[in-house]
Protein backbone atom coordinates (compact mmCIF):
# COMPACT_ATOMS: atom_id res chain seq x y z
CA UNK A 1 0.00 0.00 0.00
CA UNK A 2 1.39 3.49 -0.96
CA UNK A 3 2.17 5.97 1.97
CA UNK A 4 -0.13 8.22 1.16
CA UNK A 5 -3.00 5.81 0.36
CA UNK A 6 -5.51 6.13 2.87
CA UNK A 7 -7.85 3.08 4.36
CA UNK A 8 -11.43 3.41 5.71
CA UNK A 9 -9.82 1.43 8.54
CA UNK A 10 -6.82 3.39 8.95
CA UNK A 11 -8.66 6.86 8.80
CA UNK A 12 -10.96 5.39 11.41
CA UNK A 13 -8.05 4.53 13.83
CA UNK A 14 -5.95 7.58 12.95
CA UNK A 15 -9.71 9.45 14.33
CA UNK A 16 -10.15 7.73 17.53
CA UNK A 17 -6.52 7.81 18.68
CA UNK A 18 -6.98 11.51 17.97
CA UNK A 19 -10.06 12.13 19.92
CA UNK A 20 -8.61 9.62 22.70
CA UNK A 21 -4.98 11.30 23.38
CA UNK A 22 -5.89 15.02 22.97
CA UNK A 23 -9.66 14.82 24.56
CA UNK A 24 -12.97 15.43 23.38
CA UNK A 25 -12.86 19.29 24.58
CA UNK A 26 -9.41 19.95 23.07
CA UNK A 27 -11.04 18.49 19.83
CA UNK A 28 -14.23 20.48 20.03
CA UNK A 29 -11.83 23.89 20.69
CA UNK A 30 -9.86 22.59 17.37
CA UNK A 31 -12.89 22.18 14.99
CA UNK A 32 -13.92 25.72 16.13
CA UNK A 33 -10.47 26.90 15.03
CA UNK A 34 -10.71 24.70 11.49
CA UNK A 35 -14.10 26.15 10.75
CA UNK A 36 -12.68 29.81 11.27
CA UNK A 37 -9.83 29.50 9.62
CA UNK A 38 -12.14 28.16 6.60
CA UNK A 39 -14.14 31.02 6.80
CA UNK A 40 -10.86 33.46 6.70
CA UNK A 41 -9.87 30.89 3.68
CA UNK A 42 -13.02 31.94 2.42
CA UNK A 43 -13.06 35.72 3.04
CA UNK A 44 -9.41 35.73 0.70
CA UNK A 45 -10.74 33.89 -2.02
CA UNK A 46 -14.35 36.23 -2.28
CA UNK A 47 -11.51 39.00 -2.62
CA UNK A 48 -9.28 37.30 -5.15
CA UNK A 49 -10.11 34.41 -6.91
CA UNK A 50 -6.44 32.97 -7.76
CA UNK A 51 -5.02 29.30 -7.49
CA UNK A 52 -3.65 30.26 -4.14
CA UNK A 53 -7.13 30.90 -2.58
CA UNK A 54 -8.76 28.05 -4.07
CA UNK A 55 -5.66 25.75 -2.65
CA UNK A 56 -5.98 27.74 0.95
CA UNK A 57 -9.94 26.54 0.94
CA UNK A 58 -9.36 23.31 -0.31
CA UNK A 59 -6.52 22.59 2.49
CA UNK A 60 -9.01 24.10 5.07
CA UNK A 61 -12.33 22.32 4.02
CA UNK A 62 -9.86 19.11 4.67
CA UNK A 63 -9.27 19.84 7.68
CA UNK A 64 -12.43 20.92 8.46
CA UNK A 65 -13.53 17.27 7.10
CA UNK A 66 -11.78 15.85 9.36
CA UNK A 67 -12.37 17.64 12.39
CA UNK A 68 -16.11 16.99 11.39
CA UNK A 69 -15.76 13.26 11.49
CA UNK A 70 -13.86 13.19 14.93
CA UNK A 71 -16.82 15.30 15.86
CA UNK A 72 -19.30 12.36 14.92
CA UNK A 73 -17.19 10.20 16.92
CA UNK A 74 -17.72 12.80 20.09
CA UNK A 75 -21.47 13.74 18.90
CA UNK A 76 -22.63 10.37 17.11
CA UNK A 77 -22.87 9.37 13.89
CA UNK A 78 -25.30 12.18 11.99
CA UNK A 79 -26.30 10.71 8.80
CA UNK A 80 -29.93 10.59 9.80
CA UNK A 81 -29.77 14.44 10.50
CA UNK A 82 -27.65 15.12 7.12
CA UNK A 83 -30.13 12.71 4.80
CA UNK A 84 -32.91 14.82 6.53
CA UNK A 85 -31.28 18.30 5.66
CA UNK A 86 -30.17 17.09 2.08
CA UNK A 87 -34.42 16.04 1.73
CA UNK A 88 -35.33 19.89 3.15
CA UNK A 89 -33.04 21.15 0.54
CA UNK A 90 -34.37 18.76 -2.22
CA UNK A 91 -37.76 20.40 -1.24
CA UNK A 92 -36.84 24.06 -0.87
CA UNK A 93 -34.88 23.78 -4.59
CA UNK A 94 -38.37 22.21 -5.97
CA UNK A 95 -40.17 24.64 -4.90
CA UNK A 96 -37.69 27.52 -6.05
CA UNK A 97 -37.82 25.73 -9.53
CA UNK A 98 -41.72 25.73 -9.59
CA UNK A 99 -41.51 29.18 -8.45
CA UNK A 100 -39.13 30.57 -10.86
CA UNK A 101 -41.18 28.66 -13.72
CA UNK A 102 -44.31 30.26 -12.65
CA UNK A 103 -42.81 33.51 -12.78
CA UNK A 104 -42.07 33.82 -16.51
CA UNK A 105 -44.32 34.41 -18.90
CA UNK A 106 -43.36 32.75 -22.04
CA UNK A 107 -45.92 34.67 -24.39
CA UNK A 108 -44.45 37.91 -23.16
CA UNK A 109 -41.02 36.57 -23.25
CA UNK A 110 -41.70 35.31 -26.75
CA UNK A 111 -43.57 38.69 -27.70
CA UNK A 112 -40.46 40.69 -26.69
CA UNK A 113 -38.27 38.10 -29.09
CA UNK A 114 -40.46 38.53 -32.28
CA UNK A 115 -40.86 42.55 -31.60
CA UNK A 116 -36.59 42.71 -32.08
CA UNK A 117 -36.70 40.05 -34.51
CA UNK A 118 -38.90 42.64 -36.82
CA UNK A 119 -36.80 45.62 -35.60
CA UNK A 120 -33.54 43.69 -36.85
CA UNK A 121 -35.35 43.00 -39.77
CA UNK A 122 -35.84 46.67 -40.56
CA UNK A 123 -31.69 47.29 -40.67
CA UNK A 124 -29.91 46.98 -43.81
CA UNK A 125 -28.53 43.43 -44.59
CA UNK A 126 -25.63 42.51 -42.76
CA UNK A 127 -25.91 45.21 -40.51
CA UNK A 128 -28.94 43.13 -38.05
CA UNK A 129 -27.70 39.65 -39.19
CA UNK A 130 -25.87 38.47 -36.09
CA UNK A 131 -28.87 39.96 -33.94
CA UNK A 132 -31.46 37.62 -36.77
CA UNK A 133 -29.00 34.61 -35.73
CA UNK A 134 -29.34 34.98 -32.07
CA UNK A 135 -32.79 35.27 -32.09
CA UNK A 136 -32.99 31.98 -34.64
CA UNK A 137 -31.06 29.94 -32.41
CA UNK A 138 -33.40 31.05 -29.26
CA UNK A 139 -36.32 30.56 -31.05
CA UNK A 140 -35.32 26.75 -32.00
CA UNK A 141 -34.95 26.25 -28.28
CA UNK A 142 -38.20 27.16 -27.33
CA UNK A 143 -39.30 24.91 -30.61
CA UNK A 144 -37.50 22.25 -29.39
CA UNK A 145 -38.86 22.33 -25.85
CA UNK A 146 -36.97 23.87 -23.57
CA UNK A 147 -38.27 25.99 -21.11
CA UNK A 148 -35.18 26.99 -18.75
CA UNK A 149 -34.65 29.98 -16.88
CA UNK A 150 -31.14 30.89 -18.93
CA UNK A 151 -33.54 30.56 -22.25
CA UNK A 152 -36.22 32.63 -20.65
CA UNK A 153 -33.51 35.24 -19.75
CA UNK A 154 -31.93 34.82 -23.04
CA UNK A 155 -35.35 35.64 -24.99
CA UNK A 156 -35.89 38.85 -22.01
CA UNK A 157 -32.36 40.12 -22.97
CA UNK A 158 -32.44 40.65 -26.65
CA UNK A 159 -32.78 44.07 -27.54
Amino acid sequence: MNEREMTQEREARLLERAVSLYGEQAQIDMMIEEMSELTKALCKYKRAQTDRTVAAVREEMADVQIMLDQMALVFGDFNEEEIAKLERLEERLEERCKQEEEAMDWDAAMTHLETFEAEYRKLPIGIGAFGLMTIANIKARFENGERTKALYEDMMGIE
